[in-house]
């Protein structure tokens, strides 16, 4: 007897000539194994991946292909294992914190790749989600950049690990309040990516343990560059990192609750980083954490020597005020690169934890590019600047 194995076929999507304008329909009419091609387009839908497909962003000539919640509910949700979602621009879900996302993963064993994941509440949500790789996308201006949880949702939840054995690489995680959040989430691993201008840069909370933030440039965060909070016991590394020009460097407590029995953090390990420049503190420490990790910490670290390791000894620790300027362009819609970083389109307001010279460019189609040494002052204050592009 000769058994068939039916080949995957190749579906796909976009205006004319495709096989489908809507990628919803593609999805429910392929067979598990098969290739969706989404050609550039804009996409107003709420995707259910249910069985284990590859979903490809073809860029036709005139960007990517956009796909966009409209403010409801989750752009993508992935509820098959095995899945690939690469080339997408991929926007606005609805405001839940705990659980809209651009893309919300309740399988395993996905990869998402080359995308850009923006104004959505949680980027990219895993729940519950083991065995993902998430790699080269750009994750920003979201409330939460990847928030790694369960689905129980509860505050100091002790029990079965959330999201396990990810891998986080080569992104560019910025303009989001939380970084990279950990909630009751074990053996994760964030290497190599750019985590900056957010918030919080990486939130490593509630229980979570034998995480791995290493090789990652952790810089320009408006409070902590990591903060690792609530995860006694928990063997958590962070390792090899450039941390630099945040408000405080690493944190071992919620900035306002330093003395708050919720907040210990103990048996992590902090080595061969590069903690320096940041603007409050290289380090908070609560008292009670003792001597010895304030001393290994400063033996196992470059730490700068003026504000090295604080020792907040009470309730409240200092808050270091932010820096505001907002950027303005005639015409506006020029994008705006600080540090060549991608910032957003103006008129837009950029904080600054720190003054000091930063390196500004301001482009738009049919201008000349203008560029500047942006001069940030150091003292606290709202800043306003306008500038005039000349047409080419």
């Amino acid at each position: 007897m000769l058994s068939m194995v039916a080949e995957a076929a190749t579906i796909t999507v976009g205006s004319n000539g495709s096989d489908f304008t809507s990628i919803q329909e593609a999805i429910d009419i392929a067979n598990p194994g098969d290739k969706i091609l989404v050609y550039s387009g804009s996409y107003y839908e709420n995707l259910d991946v249910n069985k284990q497909l590859i979903l490809y962003g073809v860029d036709t000539g005139i960007g990517i292909p956009t796909i966009s919640a409209k403010g409801c509910d989750n752009v993508i949700t992935l509820s098959a294992d095995g899945c690939l979602i690469v080339g997408f621009e991929i926007k606005d879900s609805g405001n839940w914190f705990l659980s809209d996302s651009g893309i919300k993963v309740i399988s395993n064993n996905n990869i998402i790749a080359y995308n850009n994941i923006c104004n959505n509440s949680n980027g990219i949500f895993l729940m519950d989600s083991n065995n993902n790789t998430i790699i080269n996308n750009s994750i920003n201006h979201n409330d939460i950049g990847i928030f790694m949880g369960d689905s129980r949702n509860e505050l100091f939840y002790v029990g079965p690990p959330g999201s396990s054995n990810n891998i986080i690489i080569g992104n560019n995680i910025s303009n989001n309040w939380d970084g990279i959040l950990f909630w009751n989430s074990n053996d994760n691993s964030i290497i190599n990516n750019d985590i900056s201008f957010n918030e919080m840069g990486v939130d490593i909370y509630d229980h979570s343990a034998n995480n791995k933030v290493m090789n990652n440039e952790i810089v320009y965060n408006l409070d902590c560059g990591v903060i690792i909070w609530n995860s006694n016991n928990s063997n958590n590394i962070v390792a090899d990192n450039l941390i630099h020009y945040n408000d405080v460097g690493i944190s071992f407590c919620c900035s306002k609750l330093c003395n708050s029995d919720l907040q210990d953090s103990k048996e992590n390990i902090i080595t061969d980083n590069i903690i320096v420049y940041n603007t409050m503190r290289g380090i908070v420490v609560p008292d009670k954490l003792g001597r010895n990790i304030i001393d290994e910490i400063k033996n196992n670290n470059r730490i700068d020597s003026t504000i090295g390791v604080y020792n907040c000894d009470s309730s409240v620790c200092p808050a270091t005020p932010h820096i505001s300027v907002t950027i303005k362009t005639s015409p506006e819609g020029a994008n705006i690169y600080i540090d060549e970083k991608n910032l957003g389109i103006t008129p837009k307001t950029v904080y600054f934890s720190v003054g000091g010279n930063f390196s500004l460019n301001l482009s738009k189609d049919g201008y000349e590019i203008y560029g500047m040494d942006l001069i940030v002052p150091m003292e606290k204050e709202d800043n306003e600047m306008i500038f005039v592009l000349k047409r080419l």
